[in-house]
């Protein structure tokens, strides 16, 4: 399949000219397969672009797409998905990452019951089906992870056939006991689709989408009473497609899409928690059905398709300090949101326990790091609640290889603070 993407790509990739682009935004790649209604995922120092829609293909894509910021480079993983997907929903969870819904014409499984599976994928071996459940046959649902649930809004049916049950429009999902914890109903079959969400603390905002119309409302769901409440602050313009990125404790970015009256959108928005929204700084090129990720202090955007319909190479960055209006944002700051002990045992050999402590719900991350700098792992990557927390280390890198006797260390950062320890492993 990659000599044919690539026979197909290249003399567009070749006639493509690279935007020289506003003071804020920057163009500095150009993905080697564009594509629509992917996913973007952020693991250790990498973006994978997780299947979509190939305009130049004219068929969805079984392909995860490895994008190194640092070095600039891309490699393709061919035939990784169980099924096509377009549309999809992903986020990581406890180093992996779980996606489901959306789908194509299917070439590797006969089966519909595969609309109905949710993937996990350890950035290591094959993703694999992990769950089967009807709430996962969506396509252009919006989806979070907040500590060991998924939360799911959203989105129209992927495979329909005479006795398929209505979607309830939201679904708390628990990953470890593969199990339905929560729905509520507030639509009858046709729900909205192709909306934006980003968690900040204890509360997911969903932003906008297509449902009879183009909608700027929104609206936030606290994971832990399940209240829905429509805020008083809406978007700038109505929207859809587009992308949520949270960048603080109490920002937002929501970038690109479509109206009803401009089939894709260059403008981005901050939206501000407390009761602010402004625009921010426009994109090169407009698109909808992008993807993007938030990655050392830039968010990149990828793909999307333009107002004529034609898929778009050109990678964007942005450093969120750049962006209009950002400075009216207030950024609160904890300097002991956190505290990070020391591992046991140490020496250890061949794992060790780091314990935490969380005194404020953040996103917390905890890196591994040789003696020299080299980063190692990341063992864990998202939000957590106040408390208290243990993790495993069990001396082996990101690609499950086991690494050498020596002084490593551990580093957390907790939104705007970080704390760094060392280890020794002696085996």
């Amino acid at each position: 399949m990659i000599k044919k993407i690539l026979k197909t790509i290249l003399p567009l990739i070749i006639l493509l000219p690279l935007h020289a682009g506003s003071a804020d935004w920057q163009v500095v790649s150009q993905m080697p397969v564009p594509v629509r209604g992917g996913q973007a995922i952020v693991h250790d120092s990498l973006i994978y672009i997780i299947g979509g829609y190939c305009d130049s293909l004219m068929e969805c894509c079984n392909i995860i797409q490895e994008y190194n910021p640092k070095q600039n480079t891309w490699k393709i993983l061919e035939d990784t998905l169980t099924l096509r997907r377009y549309g999809l929903a992903a986020d990581n969870y406890l180093g992996k990452t779980v996606f489901y819904g959306g789908g194509c014409n299917n070439y590797r499984v006969n089966h519909a019951d595969n609309y109905f599976g949710i993937e996990m994928w350890d950035f290591v071996s094959a993703p694999y089906n992990y769950n089967y459940n009807y709430n996962f046959n969506r396509t252009f649902s919006t989806a979070n992870v907040y500590q060991d649930n998924l939360y799911i809004f959203g989105g129209y049916l992927s495979y329909f056939q005479g006795d398929t049950l209505p979607l309830p429009y939201i679904v708390e999902y628990n990953i470890p006991s593969s199990t339905v914890t929560y729905e509520k109903e507030l639509y009858n079959y046709n729900l909205p689709y192709q909306q934006m969400s980003a968690l900040i603390g204890e509360n997911i905002y969903v932003f906008g989408g297509a449902h009879y119309g183009v909608s700027n409302e929104v609206h936030k769901f606290n994971v832990n009473n399940h209240s829905w409440q429509e805020q008083s602050t809406s978007m700038q313009k109505e929207r859809a497609a587009g992308e949520a990125i949270s960048i603080s404790n109490s920002a937002i970015v929501i970038i690109g899409g479509y109206d009803e009256s401009d089939q894709a959108l260059s403008s981005t928005e901050i939206y501000n928690i407390n009761g602010q929204s402004s625009f921010g700084a426009g994109l090169n090129y407009s698109r909808y059905e992008l993807m993007a990720a938030l990655y050392d202090s830039s968010i990149y955007v990828f793909g999307g398709q333009n107002e004529t319909n034609y898929s778009i190479f050109a990678v964007e960055k942005l450093n969120i300090s750049d962006l209009v209006g950002i400075r009216q944002i207030p950024y609160p700051e904890h300097p002991s949101s956190f505290e990070l002990g020391d591992n046991y045992p140490n020496p250890f050999n061949p794992s060790t326990v780091i314990a935490f402590k969380v005194n404020l719900s953040s996103r917390v991350k905890i890196e591994i790091f040789s003696c020299t700098g080299e980063h190692i792992k990341t063992l864990i990557n998202q939000p957590l609640v106040a408390g208290e927390y243990k993790i495993t280390w069990d001396s082996r890198d990101k690609k499950n290889i086991p690494v050498a006797s020596g002084l490593y260390f551990y580093k957390l950062t907790a939104d705007f603070s970080s704390e760094t320890k060392r280890m020794l492993l002696i085996r």
